[in-house]
């Protein structure tokens, strides 16, 4: 539907039976209870990408609506009646500039799919944890700090998306959701996984990409479930320092092998002196070259053939 006014026309008051609109993609404004007051059986309503600023106080006689969708407006609250809309099973806010969700979440029992990807929340108030039927649930994009204990009521938990947040860590009772299959927490200041996360049965993604990780989690070894990890572009100093001392290690004991290859195929014995310093478990590179400073003449004697 395309409209040019900034609002819904008055006719609309007329559609009492209409059960799905479509009015996205316009320059709506606002719902006035002149054009939206009477939709008692509306289902379905999508009015993405508009300029609406609020929802007004009579959603509440929508009564019949299970699908929402204000995906890029202006919306900064939802109002309390919209805890009345007992049948919603999906909410999509995505891109709007929501600062806080208020307790009337608590009332949405029915609700299994949840976009508030791109606002501006700072945390989940106690009663969003209420709405135990959500499986997929979408955060990315916000202002979280933490995520609150009582997301282990979420049972049916399928996906969490909780990228580009401000979170620095999550809580254990993560691992109580055992029928989560993707978590992604990408874009955070988190340096650890819980410990249980590996119990998960059913995670098969998980990717924890640009965040504050040292090293490659160990919870990742046991993580017999997932497909996908992407661990991308953290910074895995712990990692690389093993990896560099390994290889050092290496290095020197091969060339410790090559050179008394040399000296035994010369025909040449050599004094303990010589074999201390040739020590088949050195420590580092650095100890190397101590002993070699120490040492201004190695001892070697003559050849058993002349």
């Amino acid at each position: 539907m395309s409209l040019r006014s900034s609002q819904l026309p008055e006719s609309f008051s007329s559609l009492v039976e209409m059960t799905t609109l479509n009015c996205s993609n316009n320059a709506i404004k606002s719902l006035s209870a002149e054009a939206s007051g009477m939709w008692e059986n509306i289902v379905h309503f999508n009015a993405d990408d508009n300029l609406i600023d609020r929802l007004p106080e009579h959603v509440n006689k929508w009564h019949q609506l299970k699908y929402i969708s204000m995906r890029k407006n202006k919306l900064s609250v939802l109002p309390e009646a919209f805890g009345n809309l007992f049948k919603l099973t999906e909410l999509h806010f995505a891109n709007n500039s929501i600062k806080s969700l208020g307790k009337q979440m608590g009332m949405l029992l029915s609700v299994h799919i949840a976009d508030f990807s791109n606002n501006k929340l700072q945390e989940l108030p106690t009663e969003f944890f209420r709405m135990t039927a959500i499986e997929n649930l979408y955060l990315s994009n916000n202002k979280i700090l933490y995520v609150p204990m009582n997301i282990q009521k979420l049972k049916a938990l399928k996906t969490l998306d909780l990228t580009h947040n401000d979170l620095s860590e999550l809580p254990s009772e993560i691992c109580d959701l055992v029928n989560l299959t993707s978590i992604k927490i990408a874009h955070n200041h988190i340096s650890r996984l819980p410990t249980r996360i590996c119990n998960l049965p059913n995670l098969q993604r998980c990717e924890i990409q640009f965040n504050n990780f040292d090293d490659k989690p160990s919870e990742f070894k046991f993580m017999n479930t997932v497909h996908h990890h992407n661990m991308s572009f953290n910074p895995f100093e712990g990692r690389i320092k093993k990896i560099v001392h390994r290889d050092a290690v290496a290095k020197v004991s091969r060339i410790v092998k090559i050179i008394s290859h040399i000296i035994d195929s010369l025909g040449i014995t050599y004094s303990p002196t010589l074999c201390s310093f040739f020590s088949p478990r050195p420590r580092s590179l650095r100890q190397m070259a101590s002993r070699s400073c120490s040492s201004q003449t190695l001892p070697i004697s003559k050849s058993r053939s002349t």
